[in-house]
Order: C-alpha cells, then sequence, then structure tokens
C-alpha cells in the first residue's frame, strides 16, 4: 500500500487500491449502463447533483467519494465470498474499468465537468463518474446490455 493520498479533516486516507478506487463508481445507478434501445430513466433526486458538489469543500468532496466506495467495496466483497451473488452488476462492471484512479483524481474529473458543463449540474456525481470514467473501459454494461455512448 501506498502512503497518504489525501486527508479528510485531518485524518490522512491512504490508496484503498485501485479496486476500491474504482468501485467508488458503483453506487451511480445509471440509465447508460443497460439499455436496448430505449433508455431506462434513474431517478437522480435523490443523488449528489452538480448545484451541491459546486458548493462543497474538497474534504467533504472526498469524504463523499471515501463513502461510497466502501458501500461498493462491502457489495464486491460479499460477491467474491457469495456464489450466488456473482453477476455482472453494477459494481462488477465498476471493478472491470479498474482505471487505478485516486480519490483526488476522481474529484478533478467531477470539477472539470461541473466546469466544463455548466448547464447540467442537474446530473448527479455518480452518474459523471459512470459517464466519464467507467462506460470507456468496459465492453457491455450490466447484465452484459449494450452501452450507449
Amino acid at each position: 500500500m501506498s502512503g497518504p493520498i489525501i486527508s479528510v479533516s485531518g485524518v490522512a486516507v491512504r490508496r484503498l487500491g485501485t479496486i476500491l478506487v474504482v468501485l467508488l463508481l458503483g453506487l451511480a445507478v445509471v440509465s447508460s449502463a443497460g439499455q436496448q434501445g430505449e433508455r431506462r430513466h434513474v431517478d437522480d433526486t435523490k443523488l449528489l447533483r452538480g448545484d451541491l458538489w459546486v458548493k462543497l469543500t474538497p474534504d467533504v468532496k472526498l469524504a463523499y467519494l471515501w463513502g461510497a466506495a466502501n458501500v461498493v467495496e462491502v457489495e464486491r466483497q460479499l460477491m467474491a465470498e457469495i456464489p450466488e451473488l456473482r453477476v455482472e452488476n453494477f459494481s462488477a462492471k465498476v471493478a472491470e474499468a479498474d482505471h487505478g484512479m485516486t480519490f483526488n483524481e476522481l474529484m478533478a474529473v467531477v470539477d472539470r465537468y461541473y466546469r466544463e458543463h455548466p448547464d447540467r449540474l442537474d446530473v448527479s456525481v455518480l452518474r459523471v463518474l459512470w459517464d466519464e470514467t467507467v462506460v470507456p473501459r468496459i465492453k457491455t454494461g450490466i447484465a452484459g446490455q449494450p452501452l450507449q455512448r
């Protein structure tokens, strides 16, 4: 494991391994992952969106990403231990996209997206991460469905 990469409210966070960092995207239960012709709609109203993201401090943004990563990591570990849970779900797709980005790099992706698309502040943070960092690196979407790129 490498040394500290960020500080969240004074707590050093170590690089969590490439899969864990990638898995933070797993909460973005997004519609681009599993369509065939028509887009499935995911209610983004309960997810953190750009209108609030742009007002958050870097520490709060990193804490959000870290929390999301922990939730998805639990699912990944359960899938590793319980064969019945091994499916091409969102977490599996995020792991497939393993790009080894740090939380700081992921935060920069989101910040850049909202800076370049101020008219899209209604898009969820997790949707941005899915579209920008996962979709370009996977061959099929959730449950093997075609991706809309």
